[in-house]
């Protein structure tokens, strides 16, 4: 865009353009971890022998874990029985969301856990560690944090195919895509 504008190339002619991501102080524990999965789940309370999927990473409603849950809880039965889901709601709350959430969960479809409370960074970092799978089905995103961070603890993303990750595909990171949130559990299957 700043090129467009301009009618020039900056990157070629003066090699000033760059793009800087900002840092993540969870990516930074993760990369100087040493915790195996099991080890991160313990601390987690997290089952051991689980497949621990995380579903968003707050708890704002565009992370849909409504929509996403509704569709899980269809396909049980056809779902291995050591999934545990994972959902952390530790900010982004609007009024009542979270107690939707924690009404629908007690139902006892699958074993869970909520994560409610602050995380410092490095409890985030254990918790990307201890997660196998990721389904990022927010209605908006420009490659968040979290999904950097389950990226580089080599978990398996479930993501929509309208959210702008063109320019991981490009660069071979492997994740998956749907098309509708109603996709997710055949997805998962």
């Amino acid at each position: 865009d700043f090129d467009n504008y301009y009618n020039e190339n900056f990157q070629t002619r003066f090699k000033r353009l760059e793009v800087i991501r900002f840092g993540l102080e969870p990516l930074e524990f993760l990369k100087e971890f040493d915790a195996t999965k099991s080890e991160s789940k313990y601390l987690l309370q997290i089952p051991a022998d689980s497949i621990a999927v995380c579903i968003g990473y707050n708890a704002n409603p565009a992370q849909q874990h409504l929509e996403i849950l509704k569709n899980l809880f269809e396909k049980k039965d056809q779902l291995p029985d050591n999934i545990f889901l994972v959902i952390p709601l530790t900010y982004g709350e609007k009024q009542g969301y979270i107690d939707k959430l924690e009404n629908i969960m007690q139902k006892g479809v699958f074993k869970h856990k909520l994560f409610l409370n602050y995380m410092t960074d490095e409890e985030v970092a254990h918790l990307r560690n201890a997660c196998d799978i990721m389904i990022q089905l927010q209605t908006t995103d420009q490659f968040s944090g979290s999904m950097q961070e389950h990226i580089y603890a080599s978990n398996i993303i479930i993501t929509g195919s309208w959210l702008p990750y063109q320019t991981l595909e490009e660069n071979g990171v492997y994740f998956r895509k749907i098309d509708e949130v109603k996709q997710v559990g055949a997805e998962l299957l």
